[in-house]
Formats: C-alpha cells, sequence, structure tokens
C-alpha cells in the first residue's frame, strides 16, 4: 500500500481538517510518508474523515424554504454528489420524503440537510461542516443559488469537500499568497500543493476553475479508497 502511495503522491492535492478533540475511527489508516505527506491525527493517531460505516450512508435532505429555487438546489447536488462519489468509496443519498422535516428544530431525519439563508448581509456564499461536527447543515446564500449554475455548482462542489473533511487548499504554506487568507491551521498536507483545487479560493492564488482537479480525485480516491 506504501508504494502505491508513493507513486500517486506527486500527482495530487488536498487538504483536510482533523480535530483534538475527539477520538473517532476514519475510513484509512494512513502513516505520514516523510518529506512528502504529514497529516494532522486526532489524539488515537487516526485522521478525521467519516467512520467506514458511515461513509457510504451520508444522508441529506433539502429544506423546503428554497421553494421556487428547490429544483436548482437539487440539481446542483445531484451533479456535485455525483463527482465525489466517482472518485471515493462514498455514497451521498438524498431522502425527499426528510425535506419536510428538514428544519425541525430536533433535527432533520438525514445525517445532514441543506437550507437556504435568504439575508442579504448574509457573510458567506455556502458554509458546510467537517465530519462528525455538531453542526450538520451546508447553508447557501440566496443570491449565489439563483445567480449562474455553473458557479452555484463549484460552490456545491466546494462545499460537500469540506463535508468529506477537506479543508481549504489555499491555506497551505506552498501557496504564494496565502497570508491574502489566512485561517487557523488545525490541517496537513496529504500531498503536494495544488492551486487548481476545487477547495482553493481564486481571490487567494487558486485557478478558478468550476470542475474537481486532477489532485481532489485522486485525493479523495487515497482518503476513502474503493475495495481492490
Amino acid at each position: 500500500m506504501m508504494m502505491d502511495l508513493s507513486k500517486l503522491i506527486g500527482a495530487m492535492a488536498i487538504t483536510f481538517t482533523c480535530s483534538q478533540a475527539i477520538a473517532i475511527s476514519c475510513g484509512t489508516n494512513f502513516k505520514p510518508i516523510e518529506n512528502k505527506a504529514t497529516v494532522m491525527t486526532d489524539e488515537s493517531g487516526q485522521f478525521r474523515l467519516w467512520k467506514k460505516e458511515d461513509q457510504k450512508s451520508l444522508t441529506y435532505c433539502i429544506s423546503n424554504k428554497f421553494r421556487e429555487l428547490k429544483p436548482v438546489i437539487e440539481k446542483a447536488m445531484r451533479i456535485a454528489t455525483q463527482d465525489w462519489m466517482n472518485h471515493g468509496n462514498i455514497k451521498f443519498i438524498y431522502v425527499p420524503d426528510a425535506d419536510e422535516s428538514c428544519d425541525a428544530r430536533k433535527g432533520p431525519e438525514t445525517l445532514f440537510r441543506i437550507e437556504l439563508n435568504r439575508s442579504r448581509r448574509y457573510r458567506y456564499a455556502g458554509r458546510a461542516f467537517f465530519p462528525y461536527d455538531e453542526r450538520n447543515t451546508i447553508t447557501f446564500k440566496k443570491k449565489f443559488v439563483e445567480g449562474n449554475f455553473d458557479s452555484l455548482l463549484r460552490l456545491t462542489r466546494h462545499e460537500l469537500g469540506h463535508v468529506l473533511g477537506l479543508r481549504h487548499e489555499h491555506i497551505r504554506e506552498e501557496n504564494p499568497y496565502r497570508d491574502r487568507c489566512m485561517e487557523s491551521d488545525t490541517f496537513s498536507g496529504v500531498t503536494q500543493y495544488d492551486p487548481a483545487s476545487v477547495m482553493h479560493y481564486a481571490r487567494c492564488g487558486g485557478t478558478g476553475t468550476t470542475e474537481l482537479s486532477e489532485g481532489d480525485k485522486l485525493g479523495l480516491s487515497l482518503l476513502y479508497p474503493f475495495p481492490n
């Protein structure tokens, strides 16, 4: 397995978050590759990814508050989830029957929910969560849902990357424009820095591509490998 990783490492790039406060069993148990890939671990020495028993049942509902925009977000989620599923042993599952209770105070019947924020003052285009966070919502700002669909699709792919455990690629030390977009350093790069990653902001030195980069695809296949 280590030989296979070393062959792939030069062609891909991915960054993901890890927690020091929670010990979980993640989808894989990588060992850091000296001078090539160093990974942040939790207190048990494991990555913060979805557990094997959870990674194939990433269920979600979509709030009815999207109203006339609901078909748009349904389409964006359908395309973006499939993009990620094509390259990792994960499965996102939309549960339409849970949409009615998606905004209930007790929480949805699914693992996470998709909601809309209509406020002009809302500062985020989109906001997501990391595996096993207490917050289990992806929020989209209304103007981005009703705007250019390709931009919404890139945003949806990006937010789903967070749900899978990925941090922003532009916070890597290798990024010469890193000081424009500083964030917390609770992460480690798994592979080489990738400015084409969908997890990289264009204003922070990224290429601004809308599709998953080759690094994104290969990276996910390492973090959530398909069975042999």
